[in-house]
């Protein structure tokens, strides 16, 4: 009977209605989630306090399709925010520090259009984390961004464009310092500050 009520209240405490959720994967209260639905967390997937999932179905009278998809065995930190105007996928086994934040949406910029709030927003694109990406605090992940599995972003760092599997990140805006030797596992400094991002890949 212990274990009946155990269960039941981490199911009110820790599932949040709506939410299409895996066995074990829990959000830790207070959360915002908007539009349920349309956001799903993989098994023994673990969401912390204060974290807002966004998944942006409507703006004014704009009719939108934002998603999230979150894998299984993911971390997310305290206070993270996750906005998204197309699909946002977060692969397996990644882990998001606290106060991560990561946007696929625009708002309008036009003088002549009146308020920026009351002018249509926008995506240059989805953003995708693929599985084992490491997500430093307070980073920022903005939209077209795809970053290949096994991938590191330093603390506090903004990412504007994509990242190969095994790229190591950080700055603002991020720039490659590391390679991920996938025959060693260990990693490697890049020599040239400048270097070339490709599109993620698993």
């Amino acid at each position: 009977m212990l274990q009946k009520l155990k269960a039941w209240a981490k199911l009110m405490l820790y599932r949040p209605h709506g939410v299409v959720m895996g066995q074990g994967a829990l959000v830790r209260r207070p959360w915002t989630i908007s539009h349920p639905r349309y956001v799903s967390i993989g098994m023994r997937s673990s969401i912390g306090k204060g974290a807002i999932l966004n998944a942006i179905r409507t703006h004014g009278a704009q009719v939108l399709a934002g998603e999230i998809t979150i894998g299984a065995d993911v971390y997310i930190g305290h206070g993270c925010q996750i906005h998204a105007l197309q699909l946002l996928r977060i692969g397996d086994g990644c882990v998001l520090s606290d106060q991560v934040y990561i946007n696929d949406a625009s708002h309008g910029m036009d003088p002549k259009a009146g308020l920026i709030m009351s002018q249509p927003i926008h995506s240059k694109g989805p953003v995708q984390l693929h599985e084992h990406v490491f997500i430093g605090i307070g980073s920022v992940i903005l939209a077209g961004v795809e970053i290949g599995c096994h991938s590191v972003v330093a603390a506090h760092s903004v990412v504007t464009r994509s990242w190969p599997a095994g790229s190591m990140v950080a700055g603002n805006p991020a720039r490659l310092i590391k390679t991920l030797d996938f025959s060693t596992g260990r990693w490697v400094r890049d020599s040239s500050s400048g270097a070339t991002a490709d599109r993620g890949q698993q």
